[in-house]
């Protein structure tokens, strides 16, 4: 098999920060979205590790799935992962951090109460985005959150600010316009030959979060113009060629 295959559904939620770190490490890979009775037909068959999707077929025939393992596992192979003890873990607390605000914008979407819901949506934009978007200000060391190297860091940030906070858009999501390291972080992910065709996992985990915030659109968050320097991360990973050619070109879905 030439390439690698990325089985998942027709949306980004889980399966685009997969997507995104194949492109940016400019692997061949067949992006598979499956209907939910085509899948049903793939878990049967055993295929899947874990009995679930996201998963991906190596050029070797092997099978992985877990966003997570998926999205580190193609950044190590494609030199977009910290090399340092330190940068990694540095790297995975961003990750983490934008779990977090994925955690919160998945659990105001599936509140039932309307009233609930409005509360757990203003506290969101509010209070926890803003205060998080500081914080990733203060840890973006240069264009990338490592520095001057694209890793899963960015890749996962860009993925959720492009994805949940701009709807997959090319552009910019108006919450990072108070951080213009953030926004110029963004287009620089956004830019990448792979991402704008389709960053380190640090960013485009950034971007992704941003992304989301602006509901995939291609433009920065407006939680982000508090923090020009995160506005300008945010930018940097949204002017990714590749990054910035994927947000244009994706197949568009509700998540």
């Amino acid at each position: 098999m030439s390439g690698y295959e990325l089985h998942y559904f027709n949306v980004r939620a889980r399966g685009e920060v997969g997507r995104l770190a194949l492109s940016a490490a400019n692997f061949e890979f067949k992006d598979l979205r499956h209907t939910r009775e085509q899948w049903l037909e793939i878990k049967a068959s055993g295929k899947p590790p874990l009995g679930q999707m996201p998963f991906i077929v190596t050029p070797e025939g092997k099978t992985l799935a877990q966003s997570d393992a998926i999205l580190k596992y193609i950044c190590k192979k494609g030199g977009l992962s910290p090399t340092d003890p330190w940068d990694e873990a540095v790297a995975d607390q961003i990750c983490g951090g934008v779990d977090d605000l994925r955690l919160a914008v998945v659990k105001a979407h599936f509140e039932k109460d309307e009233a609930k819901k409005e509360e757990l949506r203003k506290e969101f934009l509010e209070t926890t985005l803003p205060a998080r978007l500081a914080n990733y200000d203060a840890l973006l060391k240069g264009t990338y959150f490592m520095g001057d190297k694209l890793t899963y860091a960015d890749i996962t940030f860009f993925d959720f600010f492009n994805g949940f906070m701009n709807n997959g858009a090319p552009t910019v999501p108006d919450c990072l316009s108070k951080f213009p390291r953030l926004v110029a972080h963004y287009e620089k992910v956004l830019e990448n030959a792979g991402i704008k065709a389709w960053l380190t996992y640090a960013d485009i985990i950034f971007f992704d979060l941003m992304n989301l915030l602006e509901k995939g659109e291609p433009t920065a968050p407006k939680a982000l113009e508090k923090f020009p320097l995160l506005a300008a991360h945010h930018k940097r990973v949204l002017d990714v060629p590749e990054i910035k050619k994927w947000v244009e070109t994706r197949p568009k879905t509700e998540h």
